[in-house]
């Protein structure tokens, strides 16, 4: 199943500034796992550990479907991909292939947390530098 829309827009817009295209794929790999290190540490901090596990076994589940270079990026028991397996992909598959498989995964991911949250806080969940803005809470806002 393809990620909505805008939560592909978003996954796009975050890798575009956590993890620049590259064709060195040592670089376009480490780039890559950063920018999943800081999701994976955001969501941690925000839904904890279990949260976190459940949220990527299940983008990860549905992207597998999708993208061969997906299914070459195996999860640790701590939901975390391995980043030796992650360089593995972009030499067998290619830095765009992956590339697409990580949106995918992160958009899936934001997906999941709007129907639980709401866009705007999902994307403060997975990236705190977003850009997005809280509403304070007021009296009026509380009933």
């Amino acid at each position: 199943m393809p990620t909505e829309p805008a939560a592909r827009a978003a996954a796009h817009a975050f890798l575009a500034r956590y993890a620049a295209p590259s064709e060195d794929p040592a670089y376009a790999a480490g780039a890559l796992y950063r920018a999943y290190a800081v999701v994976s540490t955001n969501l941690r901090s925000a839904v904890g550990d279990d949260g976190t596990d459940a949220l990527l076994a299940r983008a990860m589940a549905r992207v597998d479907e999708l993208h061969p270079a997906a299914r070459e990026l195996r999860r640790t028991t701590t939901a975390n991909i391995d980043s030796a397996q992650l360089a593995a992909a972009v030499m067998s598959h290619g830095e765009p292939a992956v590339r697409a498989a990580m949106e995918d995964i992160l958009g899936t991911v934001i997906e999941l947390l709007t129907r639980l949250v709401g866009e705007s806080m999902a994307l403060r969940l997975i990236d705190h530098d977003s850009g997005v803005t809280s509403r304070p809470l007021t009296d009026e806002s509380v009933s």
